[in-house]
């Protein structure tokens, strides 16, 4: 028995046809890899975004990453930007007119609470101690600012003189919070002073006449509730204040 078979398609033109879509797919491919720019390396994809703030690849890169933290600083703030001084009180030095000195701190603590106005020298026993030619004394609670002359700092024309800060043997009156670039004020301990002011030296004082006290090389005095350790001080002063 003679069987008859069909003669094959010819599957060259099939063939062909595939191969030929096969080298387009192939060049489209090519052709989306480099079309950054002619010739040039392939663009990339940026980095994740979270949302917030950090991308996929630091996510990543987090197991060898070393967070720094900022440093806080736990030194106290001086108040309204006042810092007492052996030769100012902020910006206001001693020598400085007195109008000037007052619309500064005015600036910064509000209107005065008191103010003695110009005084007759004679009529002040501490201007006749201090031989004035001109004395007032201008207060902010328990900060007074003192104006005269003549002083070390200047000749007959008035000017800023000394400031006084705190009342002896009481703290925690308005303003509070008055500190020296080392950060020492009111309430601050003797061991505390002597740390940031070495030169100090602290005198016992007189029952019934003068409070324990200290006075700093530099400048600065005040008197403490007593000269151990644990005693704090109540009074800052410096300048050449009438009656010191």
């Amino acid at each position: 028995m003679i069987v008859k078979m069909k003669p094959l398609a010819d599957t060259r033109p099939v063939l062909g046809a595939a191969v030929a879509v096969a080298l387009a797919v192939a060049g489209l491919l090519t052709g989306c890899a480099g079309s950054g720019s002619q010739g040039g390396p392939p663009s990339t994809l940026a980095p994740l975004d979270t949302g917030t703030g950090v991308t996929d690849s630091t996510v990543a890169n987090s197991q060898t990453t070393t967070a720094t933290l900022p440093v806080i600083s736990l030194e106290p703030v001086p108040l309204s930007g006042l810092v007492l001084s052996a030769n100012s009180l902020g910006e206001a030095r001693f020598g400085d007119e007195p109008e000037a000195t007052i619309a500064y701190v005015s600036s910064l603590l509000g209107s005065p609470t008191a103010d003695t106005g110009w005084l007759d020298p004679e009529s002040v026993t501490s201007a006749l101690l201090c031989e004035r030619a001109s004395f007032r004394q201008v207060e902010w609670g328990v900060l007074r600012v003192e104006f005269g002359s003549p002083s070390i700092y200047g000749p007959a024309e008035a000017h800023f003189i000394g400031w006084d800060y705190g009342t002896d043997g009481r703290l925690g009156e308005d303003p509070e919070g008055i500190i020296t670039g080392l950060g020492v004020g009111l309430g601050a301990r003797i061991d505390e002073l002597l740390v940031a002011y070495p030169t100090t030296e602290l005198h016992e004082g007189e029952e019934g006449n003068f409070p324990p006290s200290f006075t700093e090389e530099g400048g600065l005095s005040g008197f403490t509730t007593g000269t151990t350790d644990s005693d704090v001080i109540t009074v800052m002063q410096a300048g050449e204040r009438c009656g010191w």
